[in-house]
């Protein structure tokens, strides 16, 4: 489920910070307007715990793909249940036991 999400590169054409790729090694890369997005520490790869995403939304440190995610990202697909630390402003849009997925409210 970790690697779930960066299927969309490919079949939806998004945007996933985490999708690892070396520079000049894959055939998928970072647009040039994607920068702020850089990976500055390799535990970064990992999926982003609730609690980052809650401390980003008041203000507190993250790392740079993490800062400004509620303007930055349309969904936020969220691994477990963590129904209960989730950030205001989020419609789940699919549940299942395994993951739940979000729409991020843009009126912040």
């Amino acid at each position: 489920m970790h690697y779930g999400p960066t299927l969309a590169v490919h079949y939806a054409t998004v945007f996933a910070p985490s999708l690892y790729t070396g520079s000049g090694m894959f055939p998928v890369g970072k647009a040039a307007s994607k920068s702020r997005f850089e990976i500055e520490d390799s535990l970064d790869y990992l999926p982003t715990p609730v609690s980052q995403l809650n401390s980003a939304s008041a203000g507190g440190t993250a790392p740079s793909h993490v800062r400004g995610w509620r303007t930055d990202y349309d969904y936020l697909y969220v691994l477990g249940d963590q129904t209960a630390s989730v950030p205001d402003g989020l419609t789940s849009m699919m549940r299942s036991r395994r993951f739940t997925l979000y729409a991020i409210g843009k009126s912040r």
